[in-house]
């Protein structure tokens, strides 16, 4: 899926895990149906395609019809799960493996009768717990009972073999023991890390700039996202307009990871008649981005969930911090664990348009605050934040199942 949607969270997750398993002396074979952007083999990494990848990418980037590319998908799952079992059946006949790491999917449970034949332990990473799916909307509220919950036969039978479950948020966990079962003791919430080796502070890339309309002068908020209905793009565009009345010398930077939000974004723009002011890029590859982060002096994460659950856990956060920037955030539950109120940056409450506004103009026009935020920021993102750090946090868990035996 990595090439089909190229851009987000998902590239920065398996590059993040993979590079840090790599690092802390792993060797790690990549068993994919997809190239992962910004990862290449090494003496520790080796990637192993499932057969007819081209092919089947082939078909689902050049097909149109949503219906017929939907039915395709479906049987291309099938055949997925097929290709998969065998693959992993001949490479365990000549490699032993002590981990298998799988992030929960419809599909992942195929692979559980052989890694219990072979006695490898699963860790297991829910970005999402799967049950939770059709409540990942604006309209829905936290469920009062189990009654409605669909739990597939696939997500029960991932969770009773892990040995570990990861989960970047309490909330998420909480779904699962609410609705799922009995998992406690094996869960750890981990929050979502970043590569402070890739984003890191920058000199302001003078090309980007240019391509922007941008000059030096210009103190330019960015906001890199998908934007979706918790985005609000609304109300953001709201904080935007007033925070440009205040002063004329800001910029805004929309990077949107989902290019049908596009015309949305640029419709408000217009409307607004900012649109000198904002400037859209779309589906910036993950490697690019740290480039395109540099031109910013301030980011911006903003939510709004409208007393619904914040059922997400945003790693763009965790980059803008590495990048050594400070950052108005939303203050909602997990989604921006990171942010440290008035340390590293601003939190605003949930609709709070002036909050959003007063804490903007207040470090557009203070240089030395925006450097103490951003120094704190990067400090955070490199002793707490990082993938490695993410990865410590698993295998400590790993340690203190294995003492309980």
């Amino acid at each position: 899926m990595f090439t089909r949607n190229s851009v987000g969270g998902n590239i920065s997750s398996a590059n993040g895990v993979i590079k840090s398993l790599a690092k802390y002396g792993y060797n790690i074979d990549i068993l994919t149906d997809d190239k992962i952007p910004n990862l290449d083999e090494s003496d520790k990494i080796k990637i192993i395609y499932l057969p007819y990848i081209k092919l089947r990418t082939f078909f689902l980037k050049k097909i149109q019809n949503k219906i017929l590319k939907k039915l395709i998908s479906k049987v291309e799952n099938s055949i997925f799960k097929f290709i998969l079992l065998n693959k992993l059946k001949k490479i365990l006949n000549f490699n032993i493996y002590d981990y298998c790491y799988i992030r929960a999917s419809f599909h992942a449970h195929v692979v559980i009768e052989i890694l219990k034949k072979h006695k490898i332990d699963l860790i297991l990473e829910v970005n999402k717990p799967l049950s939770m799916s059709p409540y990942n909307n604006k309209n829905s509220e936290w469920p009062k009972n189990n009654n409605n919950i669909l739990v597939t036969k696939s997500e029960k039978l991932q969770y009773d073999y892990a040995k570990l479950i990861t989960v970047d948020s309490s909330l998420r966990a909480r779904w699962i023991t609410d609705f799922v079962g009995n998992y406690k003791d094996k869960i750890l919430v981990n929050h979502n890390g970043v590569d402070v080796n890739l984003f890191r502070p920058l000199k302001k890339n003078q090309k980007v700039l240019s391509k922007l309309n941008f000059n030096n002068d210009d103190i330019v908020i960015g906001v890199a996202s998908s934007f979706r209905w918790y985005n609000d793009i609304s109300e953001m565009f709201e904080i935007i307009n007033q925070s440009l009345k205040k002063n004329t010398n800001l910029k805004y930077l929309l990077v949107v990871g989902d290019k049908s939000r596009s015309e949305q974004i640029l419709k408000l723009a217009n409307n607004y008649n900012i649109y000198k002011s904002v400037k859209v890029l779309n589906q910036i590859p993950f490697k690019e981005m740290p480039q395109i982060l540099s031109v910013c002096d301030i980011f911006l994460s903003h939510f709004n969930f409208y007393k619904k659950w914040p059922h997400n856990n945003s790693i763009k956060h965790l980059e803008y911090l590495a990048m050594g920037k400070p950052v108005v955030a939303t203050k909602v539950g997990e989604t921006n664990f990171a942010i440290e109120d008035n340390k590293n940056g601003f939190l605003c409450r949930e609709g709070k348009i002036d909050e959003y506004v007063s804490s903007i103009h207040t470090l557009s026009k203070d240089q030395s605050l925006r450097k103490k935020f951003g120094s704190a920021g990067r400090s955070k993102a490199i002793n707490e934040l990082s993938w490695e750090a993410n990865i410590d946090r698993i295998f400590d868990f790993i340690s203190i199942l294995d003492a309980k035996k």
